[in-house]
């Protein structure tokens, strides 16, 4: 089914002493693939609990510069925090991710930190048969999350980056079903691009940032009911519904617009660390810090971003409480720069962050708060 250069797929019937499936030639072989689609398996597949994280948003948000940003970050963050470890699952399935990573955090100059857009059925994705026919599915990236003190809480972070398109109403599901995780999934991140919406750039009047002289077509709210409407379909919810799993709302490239909220409610850092605070199963650990996700600053965070959305653009709010009734409003930046023009070579013109200022801001905290709901022994929480 996947072509003469594909090594055959079989359901085991012998086994070895060491339990492993013997193929028709005897040879023992230790890797697994989906009865469904062919796709070979993470090693760790059928032993963690898996948790996928749908990341959603229109066309040119910077998802895949979030996502970097995300991979990046979370190693650090979740073990001096948390006492948890954030490790590959999957290298070779990863290989893509990890690459786009490097090159953003290991660049000299903006061009060499450039990485372009998610094109719809790109590099990104894999072509697999499904029902009869030929689709591309994007990749899964897996990252193994587990608690130092009691690894039997180990879990498995599937991370998807979508093109925008698969959620343009003319797309249907079955000719692309690219889009059918986010029914799956733990949690939706999804990015909304400021810079976008004419409501964001009526307020940012300086227009020194070069990302508000780009003309581009805003699309985000009706992205974001397109996607309930698909997840109600696949689950098959009553259409009046609600979605019960959490919904991150990320308003990205907050450095441009984090001046316009009022100075009496300034963003704070949700993680709290030091001793003596309420942890689980992930606190504790090295140095004996004990991290806790402090639920009142992101109920904090939360409205002060909803009331400024509520002002700047509100139809944002109405498409997002409409699909699910748990929801948090998020800031954050992947760069905390404004990007800047490449000044030559074949992506002249184009916006890159600059390598020397790059410093991301919070991208962490929305996939925390997700965590903090599906495994809370591994992201304990206080309140009050």
């Amino acid at each position: 089914m996947l072509g003469p250069d594909a090594r055959l797929r079989f359901i085991p019937t012998h086994f070895n002493a060491r339990n492993q499936a013997l193929d028709a030639m005897g040879v023992p072989c230790t890797d697994i693939a989906c009865p469904h689609c062919r796709r070979k398996l993470p090693p760790s597949f059928l032993e963690l609990p898996n948790r996928i994280i749908s990341l959603v948003g229109a066309p040119s948000a910077g998802k895949s510069y979030y996502l970097c940003a995300l991979i990046k970050t979370l190693p650090a963050a979740l073990y001096k925090n948390f006492a948890l470890t954030f490790r590959d699952g999957d290298p070779s399935g990863n290989a893509y991710l990890n690459a786009m990573k490097n090159q953003l955090f290991s660049a000299r100059s903006p061009s060499q930190a450039y990485i372009s857009k998610t094109d719809f059925e790109g590099a990104m994705y894999e072509k697999f048969p499904r029902h009869g026919k030929t689709v591309a599915l994007p990749r899964p990236f897996v990252y193994a999350l587990a608690p130092l003190a009691d690894a039997a809480q180990s879990v498995s972070l599937i991370f998807y980056d979508n093109a925008g398109e698969h959620f343009n109403p003319n797309i249907s599901i079955e000719d692309s079903p690219g889009a059918l995780h986010v029914a799956s999934s733990a949690g939706v991140l999804f990015l909304l691009d400021p810079t976008s919406s004419p409501a964001f750039r009526a307020r940012l009047t300086d227009g020194t940032d070069p990302q508000l002289a780009i003309a581009s077509i805003d699309q985000q709210d009706s992205i974001l009911s397109e996607m309930a409407v698909r997840i109600r379909l696949i689950a098959g919810l009553d259409a009046r519904a609600r979605l019960e799993k959490p919904l991150a709302l990320i308003i990205g490239k907050c450095d441009v617009w984090r001046h316009l909220l009022p100075a009496s409610s300034p963003l704070e850092n949700p993680v709290r660390t030091g001793s003596g605070s309420s942890t689980g199963a992930g606190g504790g650990g090295a140095g004996g810090t004990a991290g806790v996700l402090d639920l009142d600053i992101v109920e904090r965070n939360s409205e002060t971003i909803r009331d400024f959305l509520l002002e700047t653009d509100a139809a944002i709010v109405a498409a997002a409480e409409s699909v699910s009734a748990n929801i948090r409003y998020f800031a954050v930046s992947s760069f905390d720069h404004s990007p800047v023009p490449i000044p030559d070579g074949p992506n002249a013109g184009k916006l890159a962050p600059d390598p020397v200022r790059l410093r991301p801001f919070q991208v962490e905290i929305p996939l925390l708060w997700v965590l903090a709901q599906t495994d809370p022994n591994l992201v304990p929480v206080c309140k009050n």
